[in-house]
């Protein structure tokens, strides 16, 4: 995971908490940018370009994937994405549906994927399979954005997420998949960011 980020050419701050935390390290973070904002403006700011042509690979279900395309065909004002695929739970272990997503994201001729499936499978998805795909110039790792955009799932109030309880409202929505993320895995990240700001952190992957 570690190594995925270290070979993105860009990197976002997707999280109001990890932007508080980098205020208090003295880190440059200008803002908080969510991929469920990033996705549908980064579509919008290319409608005049034919030669964006965006796969959308993620949603919990086809429906959703499938009306996240449409809300991004609207904001773009021209049909911005190809094509959609909905993969099910294991396709990153599965020889063949790496095959049948080759095909479908070949046919479609795409130029862009967006990569909803959750973090860290989609970074370390990506970072295994884009070689594969030598006709894919940029590649976007949304989380549950084509769920958001698809009306599968709801983002939280705004306020919530300017205070940075996002989490919370997530936690809520799906306890069984992030109960133990937020509330275990979590919390020894606490711990390093005190470390850091004494001086005391370090890398473990450094080297």
């Amino acid at each position: 995971f570690y190594e995925a980020y270290l070979q993105a050419s860009h990197v976002v701050c997707d999280s109001r908490i990890l932007l508080i935390a980098a205020r208090l390290l003295g880190w440059p973070v200008a803002d908080q940018i969510a991929g469920a904002d990033l996705l549908p403006a980064w579509c919008q700011a290319h409608g005049d370009d034919p030669g964006v042509r965006v796969f959308l690979l993620g949603g919990t279900t086809a429906d959703a994937a499938q009306r996240a395309a449409s809300h991004l065909d609207t904001l773009a004002g021209r049909p911005v994405v190809c094509g959609v695929f909905s993969p099910p739970r294991g396709f990153e272990g599965d020889a063949f549906q790496l095959a049948h997503i080759q095909q479908l994201i070949r046919d479609a001729d795409a130029t862009v994927v967006a990569v909803g499936v959750g973090a860290p499978k989609q970074e370390l998805w990506i970072t295994r399979h884009r070689a594969l795909f030598p006709n894919v110039k940029l590649w976007m790792a949304v989380g549950a954005t084509i769920d958001f955009l698809g009306g599968y799932r709801r983002r939280a109030p705004v306020w919530m997420t300017r205070v940075g309880l996002e989490w919370a409202y997530r936690l809520v929505q799906e306890p069984g998949r992030l109960a133990r993320r937020y509330l275990l895995d979590d919390l020894p990240v606490l711990g390093w960011l005190l470390l850091q700001r004494l001086g005391l952190y370090r890398n473990p992957w450094s080297s």
